[in-house]
């Protein structure tokens, strides 16, 4: 069952002479439940796709579809619907509101996504206690270490079950131990909840975790391995 589809996707910015592809045409295909990283050199596009896929920006020409729902036919306020419900992001400097605890990063996240002003603490505090942060609920960003914020970064991302969670470089300011621990913790939720992941990254750990990798260069999928 297709999650999202993306056909003959491009993306140019600027005009006239000073035109840049930065995707020429993506055909790809991303089941529920995948575990798949984006890689590839400086340039190459993947950050501009994952925008495109976290409906942060629209291609140019070509469809994407997430859920059924093409982002290039929505207006501002079903796109922001549209990433509210469906999606959750990951990125490599955390972006955690600085006077907020973690339980209230948290929270906060899933109040934005809830509907009806249902009940939120449990839940912020369930996912926090999940990811190995049951004892820093009251703490700040900077009482936290990195590995700690961006363990609070993927529990924001995961509390309010989205079908996809987009991760830009999520280990870029890691070491090597923490960044496994993060990896596990996100292959352990991708099981136990059957999340989507799509990664961006140019870490081999990663790519050593993923069971699709999608290589892209020059604005082309060049590449696209499964493993079981």
């Amino acid at each position: 069952m297709a999650l999202l589809e993306l056909e003959g996707v491009k993306k140019i910015y600027g005009q006239g002479e000073i035109k840049v592809e930065a995707l020429r045409g993506v055909d790809l295909e991303i089941g529920v439940g995948e575990f798949s990283t984006l890689f590839g050199p400086s340039g190459s596009g993947k950050t501009t796709l994952l925008n495109l896929i976290g409906a942060l920006d629209k291609p140019t020409e070509g469809s994407v579809r997430l859920n059924g729902m093409n982002i290039g036919e929505m207006n501002k306020n079903k796109l922001a619907m549209l990433r509210r419900e469906n999606l959750g992001f990951i990125f490599q400097d955390f972006n955690l509101i600085p006077v907020l605890t973690a339980f209230e990063n948290v929270e906060f996240a899933l109040k934005i996504a809830s509907k009806n002003g249902a009940p939120t603490g449990e839940k912020a505090r369930e996912v926090l206690e999940m990811v190995g942060l049951g004892d820093k609920l009251h703490r700040r960003p900077r009482e936290l270490s990195g590995g700690q914020k961006q363990r609070v970064a993927i529990a924001r991302a995961l509390v309010k079950e989205p079908k996809l969670i987009l991760a830009d470089e999520p280990t870029a300011n890691l070491d090597s131990d923490t960044a496994r621990g993060i990896l596990e913790i996100m292959v352990r939720m991708n099981k136990e909840l059957n999340t989507t992941f799509i990664f961006s990254t140019h870490d081999p750990m990663v790519m050593e975790y993923a069971r699709r990798l999608l290589e892209i260069r020059d604005g082309r999928i060049t590449r696209d391995e499964r493993r079981e």
